[in-house]
C-alpha cells in the first residue's frame, strides 16, 4: 500500500496549486511522476493558506483512496466494463456507448475477457476479425470492432496504464473477404 500523502500547497500571485505523486505504468514498471493541479483562484474566499486547506484535504483524500492501482496487467473485461465504458458513457454520445457496449458483449468480449491489457497482441486481434469474417460479419461490423478496441488502447495510453506503443489493434487487419455494405 501507498504512502498517505499530504501534498504540497504552493501559492502563485493569481492561484493555488496542489503538488503531489501519482505512479504510472511505464514499459511494464510503475513509475512515481510528479502531479501538480490548480486548485482554485486566488480571491477573498481564498486568501490564505488556510481557506484552502479543505481544498486541498479533499483532493488528497481521492489520491489517497485505497483503490488498487490501475495496471497494464488488469484482465481487459474488467478494464473495459469498469474504466472505458464508464468514461464512453460520461463523455460520448449514447449512440456511441450503445453501439460499443453491443460491439464489445457480443464479439470481443468472448474472445479478450481474460486477456490483459499488456498480453493482446496484433496477430490476436487479427485472428478473431479474420474469424467474424469468414463467418458473415460485414466490413463495417468488423472496422467498428477494431477502432472500438483500438479507442480502448489508445484511452489506456493516454491514462498512463500501458506504454505508449502499446495498441495490438491499430495494426490489426481482418485477412478474409468481408461481405459488403448494401447501399
Amino acid at each position: 500500500m501507498a504512502r498517505k500523502q499530504k501534498g504540497q500547497l504552493i501559492e502563485t500571485s493569481t492561484a493555488w496549486f496542489l503538488r503531489y505523486y501519482t505512479a504510472t505504468v511505464e514499459n511494464s514498471q510503475e513509475i512515481r511522476k510528479q502531479t501538480c493541479v490548480r486548485l482554485c483562484e486566488k480571491s477573498d474566499i481564498y486568501r490564505h493558506a488556510s481557506d484552502v486547506r479543505p481544498l486541498v484535504e479533499q483532493h488528497m483524500k481521492a489520491v489517497n483512496a485505497d483503490a488498487e492501482p490501475i495496471t497494464g496487467s488488469m484482465p481487459l473485461g474488467e478494464y473495459v466494463n469498469a474504466i472505458y465504458l464508464p468514461w464512453v458513457q460520461s463523455n460520448k454520445a449514447a449512440a456511441t456507448y450503445n453501439g460499443y457496449k453491443q460491439l464489445w458483449n457480443k464479439y470481443l468480449s468472448p474472445r479478450f475477457e481474460e486477456t490483459s491489457l499488456l498480453d493482446l497482441q496484433t496477430h490476436e486481434v487479427t485472428s478473431v476479425l479474420t474469424h467474424y469474417a469468414k463467418s458473415g460479419l460485414g466490413a463495417r461490423t468488423l472496422s467498428h470492432m477494431k477502432w472500438m478496441l483500438s479507442g480502448v488502447y489508445v484511452f489506456a495510453i493516454g491514462q498512463g496504464t500501458v506504454p505508449k506503443d502499446c495498441n495490438p489493434a491499430f495494426e490489426a487487419k481482418w485477412q478474409a473477404k468481408a461481405k459488403r455494405p448494401h447501399c
